[in-house]
């Protein structure tokens, strides 16, 4: 077990599941070590990359993609002048 759940905004559910793990230290500890095992297998790094490399790689086998190098458009961020966060296609620049 890797925490408790309780209904979200339920001040009453929350305070006994917290005296319940303040007063079982090793439970605590337990599940937080269960906790950092879950995130360091699920959620590392090395995954993430991984993940986000092959949903890069798969979509550059979708048809019409570019594979020469070409500068992909890109939009200006609002912040530098652009129209919006997420501009008409039409707002696009290549770079």
């Amino acid at each position: 077990m890797t925490g408790i759940f309780v209904p979200v905004g339920d001040v009453r559910a929350l305070r006994p599941a917290m005296l319940d793990l303040w007063n079982d230290p090793e439970r605590a500890r337990t599940m937080g070590r269960a906790a950092r095992a879950y995130v360091e297998r699920h959620h590392a790094l090395e995954r993430f990359c991984a993940e986000v490399k092959g949903a890069i790689d798969a979509s550059l086998d979708r048809p019409g993609a570019a594979h020469d190098g070409s500068v992909m458009p890109v939009a200006r961020p609002a912040a530098q002048g652009g129209a919006a966060a997420n501009p008409p296609a039409s707002a696009i620049e290549e770079r």
